[in-house]
């Protein structure tokens, strides 16, 4: 399963298909060098995700990636080519957001935004995730 997690509150920036290129403008000049140095290294700057494995589970994805925004999109599969930006970390060069499985959110506020742009997608709510009760879902 791969993870990403986003601010529910731009879904209407990304909506229907996540891609760096399209939020260049509202970049640190910080985050526009790091784009910039992953755009020379591998052509483009990918949109991150955390792969769950034995050694890197669930939990984990989920707790840093929301550290990135009150919702985490959890995906089967993504779509190649796959960069591999560290041992659980991985890149794609768009991600659609159409394609996730379900999504967990730490708060209620979330849902509405979630639920306007994609209302069939299946929500789990964890509000208590800074006592990791997330993982016990």
């Amino acid at each position: 399963m791969y993870y990403h997690g986003i601010k529910a509150e731009y879904l209407h920036v990304h909506y229907p298909i996540i891609n760096p290129i399209r939020t260049e403008q509202r970049k640190s000049p910080t985050q526009l060098r790091d784009g910039l140095n992953l755009k020379r290294r591998f052509g483009f700057e990918p949109v991150h995700l955390l792969e769950c494995s034995e050694d890197y589970p669930r939990g984990h994805c989920l707790r840093s990636c929301s550290t990135f925004g009150d919702t985490i999109f959890v995906f089967d599969t993504i779509e190649l080519p796959i960069l591999i930006l560290s041992s659980h970390e991985r890149g794609v060069s768009h991600l659609d957001l159409r394609k996730a499985r379900y999504c967990y959110i730490t708060s209620v506020d979330a849902a509405r935004h979630v639920r306007a742009w994609l209302p069939n997608l299946p929500i789990k709510i964890d509000l208590l995730l800074e006592r990791n009760t997330i993982e016990k879902t």
